[in-house]
């Protein structure tokens, strides 16, 4: 009976060692394993990445985890808020992406079908990049900073590229044929002084003021996709609430402008006027004020006098080519033409007739 039960101690003793021995073995490879799987997952933090404060989700590791062939640009707005700026939850659905032209035979059904394409131009030697959008429509961006995950690249500064993206919707000039005066066909600004107006834009975009061709300017580029050649001087406009205090320090401290004039006040009928060193050409930059349906530029006379340019209120901005240069344009471009100028817009009107303060219909 003795040996009988401890047989039975030794079976138990035995039968417990080798379940302890097994399940210390497996405990340890299931911790190896969810540790190992745990540094993988979406929550786990890497230095300089940010983390949702609501849910612990990795904000751009979506961005990590996207795969492609080739080169492409993210430019899905929805996209990039979601998990650049707003640090939100994963984003579900089809990714906006944009590839360059020359890479179009790369993109195959497989690979890209997690994914909306479009192709974009990239040509070196310009300014900007041109959109082929959804629709068919292009679209003008300025050249901007990216950052890389893989072979995607996307903003680095996302508010800015908001910016230029909904101001990028590109409108096409007429190219008319314009009878003039052999006397009006003389060109006064040599077409070279175009990328002086591009450094200009340039300048007062770093400051955050978003440029756009107004008066005579917009009318040569939408009627002739020129200057007018007997015009004296290049006009832009912008927004009296995108005003930088540093604007006139800058100015006077440039080694391209010379700040020539300065008429009204920051709060009406703001204008200032530089002139470019490298090509002479003078630029005046009105700012524009809106009240309820309509935006306004003010002039100032000799005498001290004050006018008023009243036009349709300009609601949004849009994207034009002027000499193989990018500049912005009023989208209601038309509407503004014929207020000014009236109906007959597209007949010339030469500079030599023309008066600041009286021959504009508006």
């Amino acid at each position: 009976m003795y040996g009988e039960r401890l047989l039975f101690t030794v079976c138990i003793t035995a039968v417990l060692f080798f379940v302890s021995v097994f399940y210390d073995s497996n405990f340890e490879k299931i911790t190896a394993n969810a540790d190992r799987i745990g540094k993988n997952q979406p929550h786990h933090r890497r230095r300089g990445q940010r983390l949702s404060k609501a849910t612990g989700f990795e904000c751009t590791n979506q961005i990590n985890g996207l795969y492609t062939n080739v080169r492409a640009l993210i430019i899905d707005i929805d996209f990039l808020k979601q998990t650049t700026l707003e640090c939100a939850e994963p984003y579900f659905g089809k990714i906006k992406i944009a590839v360059e032209e020359r890479d179009r035979g790369q993109v195959d059904n497989k690979t890209f079908s997690e994914y909306d394409v479009i192709f974009y131009r990239d040509d070196a030697t310009r300014d900007y990049i041109e959109i082929v959008d959804y629709d068919g429509k292009r679209r003008i961006l300025p050249r901007f900073l990216t950052q890389s995950e893989g072979k995607f690249e996307y903003p680095t500064d996302l508010p800015a590229f908001l910016k230029y993206w909904e101001s990028s919707r590109m409108i096409e000039c007429l190219g008319l044929d314009i009878p003039r005066a052999p006397q009006d066909a003389k060109r006064r600004l040599k077409l070279e002084g175009i990328v002086d107006m591009a450094l200009y834009r340039d300048f007062l975009l770093a400051l955050g003021i978003h440029p756009f061709l107004n008066g005579g300017s917009l009318l040569g580029w939408y009627r002739e996709c020129s200057i007018i050649p007997h015009t004296q001087d290049v006009d832009f406009a912008a927004r009296a609430t995108e005003y930088n205090s540093k604007l006139l320090e800058k100015l006077q401290n440039s080694a391209d402008f010379r700040l020539k004039r300065i008429l009204g006040v920051k709060e009406d009928s703001y204008e200032i006027t530089i002139h470019t060193k490298a090509y002479n050409w003078p630029i005046d930059l009105f700012f524009v004020y809106d009240e309820g349906n309509t935006s306004w530029v003010g002039g100032t006379g000799a005498d001290l006098s004050k006018y008023i340019y009243t036009y349709p209120r300009i609601t949004s901005l849009c994207t034009a080519l002027l000499l193989e240069h990018y500049f912005w344009v009023p989208c209601n471009v038309l509407e503004i033409l014929q207020t000014e100028h009236g109906s007959n817009w597209r007949i010339d009107y030469p500079t030599r007739r023309f008066n600041w303060n009286s021959s504009h219909r508006n």
